[in-house]
């Protein structure tokens, strides 16, 4: 099966052809935090994932985010109006390697404190396979300290999922 990839500074669609809707859409705008959405499922019959829903505006589909990194915070992306939000700085996305139902790329971005200062510099290594009727997305996460840093306990943080999910749709979590 070939993978058909449609590729901006921003954007990064995979598709199974040029004319069907992409399986998975990575993005990194800038200064807005990378992630993907949408993950379409994979009989085509519904999206996975969710992108700022009213209630919760700063998750989006797939990503990654902490909060208390040297007390700023990368979480909910200065929608709250904390001071202590830091913000990201994603680089251009670079051609990803195809291998026939494979698809690997990486995203690069730097995570500034509420003054602008680096804090860190994140690479987000993935890879997509099309089984046909199931994916296999894996992350390699790495983060290279700009300056001594100390990372809090905090409630939420890391690799999330946000899911479309509505309790009176019948769906179970």
């Amino acid at each position: 099966m070939t993978m058909y990839i449609t590729l901006t500074d921003h954007q990064l669609a995979i598709a199974r052809s040029p004319l069907t809707a992409p399986l998975l859409v990575q993005q990194a705008r800038p200064h807005h935090r990378p992630y993907i959405h949408p993950i379409l499922a994979p009989d085509g019959r519904g999206v996975l994932t969710e992108d700022a829903p009213p209630h919760h505006p700063w998750q989006h589909g797939l990503y990654v985010g902490l909060n208390d990194v040297n007390g700023v915070g990368f979480w909910t992306e200065g929608l709250r109006d904390s001071p202590h939000d830091g913000s990201f700085h994603p680089q251009p996305l670079t051609a990803p390697r195809v291998e026939a139902d494979q698809v690997t790329w990486s995203v690069v971005t730097d995570w500034h404190d509420p003054k602008g200062a680096p804090l860190l510099q994140e690479e987000q290594r993935w890879s997509f396979q099309d089984g046909g009727d199931h994916y296999l997305i894996t992350l390699d996460w790495t983060l290279e300290a700009a300056v001594d840093l100390t990372f809090g306990r905090y409630d939420y943080g890391g690799l999330f999922l946000r899911m479309p999910y509505r309790r009176d749709g019948g769906g179970e979590v």
